[in-house]
């Protein structure tokens, strides 16, 4: 048998270009046909070997074309015509493209790719430039001719134009049935593309959880990563695919690596508000007391976190301490707890998240007020009712020498007054006189008779916290957080 020429690539070779019927149709009327070559034809395709025999003998063109354009050979090849096909190669009838035991393959003719191989044809046959003829199998699809071809010695690992083996041609097809059988017969799991890339780093990017596990059966790495250095548990969590983040975690994929950018892919997955991920994370191992590139607490990122609304920053601080973060922890620049970043910033519900682990609150904010005073300072009711029904010392003295009950006189607060000291508040206490000469100064007999000393009770009362509308500051507040810290 005369060597075929050389072949197209995959791609060109997997199917006719669309317009290639309509071609044929247009011109037709143009082209001679010859009679018998449209009879020998005919002939091929029902397996008449005595007419096809008939036809060879006056000479019948075994490698023209009918009026669709097909040679004899490719239509017994079509209809798996072992006898018409046999006839027509001891004729010299030839394959234009691929050799006849692959072309058989290719579109699922076992009959005949059987009698080529027992006639001695090679599974292991290249083309003029080097490329195994089994690729342009592969890439026409067909799983029966595949399966044969592999089970009678086709190389599983050949490797195309671009030294691409052929399961990756396979995968980047989403071809779950194929990519199977290739693995089930020694295909590279680990096998990269052109540009270096894993085949497992195409499943996770297509999200094709199916493809992926298969892939990660056979030994595909859970930590591979992308041509820009991306884990492909990170390209999951970007494409918000929970279900392939979960597959990855039980397949051995580390929670703990960091993007290009030096961020847990835990921090990413918050910032990204995928929580259902979050969760994932954190069950496959997450460190929940991590720290970002600048060392910060992931805890107190998430609570002055301003995309994150409070219920997102409680749900997130839950999932977070539930599995062992602490509520002390400390931001890396002042030394700050959690407790002071939370009562810093305008959300009682964080604060509340906090003050339910029962953290330390005998802390100091950044210019030296307590939880209380610094609520007091910039009218956070809700805020001050919460630390107050937590248990916060009511007369500790902040670093400015001053009591919440000094505050709430100074600033003629009734309602204020009273709930300080309903839990406990001493206007004896020497820090507090002043306040009192003031309010006496002022006429203010409604809060001196708020001072007079009541029957000691078992305890402070603790009333339910009231959801009043948090009033403007009447002052302005001490340096926050930012201004202190130069952020802005």
């Amino acid at each position: 048998m005369s060597s075929p020429p050389l072949v197209q690539s995959p791609v060109n070779n997997c199917r006719r270009p669309k317009g290639s019927s309509f071609f044929r149709a247009l011109t037709s009327g143009f082209r001679k046909h010859d009679p018998l070559v449209s009879t020998l034809c005919q002939a091929a395709t029902r397996g008449d070997e005595q007419q096809v025999s008939g036809l060879i003998s006056q000479a019948a063109n075994v490698n023209g074309r009918n009026e669709d354009g097909d040679t004899p050979l490719k239509c017994a090849i079509r209809y798996d015509q072992v006898g018409t096909a046999c006839l027509l190669l001891q004729a010299g009838a030839q394959s234009n493209k691929l050799p006849t035991l692959f072309k058989a393959a290719s579109v699922g003719s076992l009959k005949i790719a059987r009698m080529l191989i027992d006639s001695g044809e090679s599974v292991h046959g290249k083309s003029k430039t080097g490329k195994p003829y089994f690729v342009d199998v592969v890439a026409k699809g067909n799983l029966d001719g595949i399966k044969f071809l592999l089970e009678n010695g086709a190389p599983v690992n050949a490797k195309n134009e671009r030294r691409e083996e052929v399961i990756v041609q396979v995968v980047k097809t989403d071809n779950i049935e194929i990519t199977r059988l290739l693995l089930a017969h020694g295909a590279n799991a680990n096998a990269k593309d052109a540009i270096g890339e894993e085949i497992i780093v195409y499943a996770v990017k297509k999200g094709n959880v199916e493809l992926a596990n298969i892939l990660l059966d056979h030994g595909a790495d859970p930590n591979a990563e992308s041509a820009i250095k991306h884990s492909i548990l990170y390209t999951a969590v970007q494409s918000g695919n929970a279900d392939m983040v979960g597959l990855l975690l039980d397949k051995g994929a580390s929670a703990k690596l960091l993007n290009v950018l030096g961020t847990s892919i835990l921090e990413a997955s918050i910032g990204m508000k995928r929580f259902q991920i979050v969760k994932k994370l954190i069950e496959g191992g997450a460190d929940v007391d991590g720290t970002d590139a600048l060392q910060q607490p992931i805890l107190i990122k998430v609570i002055r976190n301003p995309f994150l609304n409070n219920d997102e920053k409680v749900e997130v601080m839950k999932m977070l301490m539930a599995n062992g973060a602490s509520p002390e922890t400390v931001d890396i620049t002042f030394g700050l707890p959690a407790i002071c970043h939370a009562v810093e910033m305008p959300s009682t519900p964080v604060v509340q998240a906090l003050l339910s682990r029962a953290v330390n609150t005998k802390v100091r904010m950044i210019s030296g007020q307590t939880l209380l005073t610094y609520s007091i300072d910039v009218n956070r009711q809700n805020t001050v009712e919460a630390l107050l029904a937590q248990g916060v010392d009511v007369n500790e003295v902040d670093g400015l020498n001053r009591t919440p009950l000094m505050l709430a006189l100074m600033k003629l607060d009734y309602n204020l007054t009273a709930k300080l000291m309903d839990y406990g508040a001493d206007p004896t206490a020497k820090e507090n006189q002043e306040a009192v000469k003031f309010i006496k100064a002022v006429g203010r007999k409604d809060l001196q008779e708020l001072l007079r000393p009541r029957e000691v009770e078992a305890g402070p009362s603790t009333p339910a916290v009231r959801h009043e509308a948090e009033l403007p500051a009447s002052e302005a507040p001490p340096p926050s957080y930012e201004l202190v810290a130069g952020k802005v």
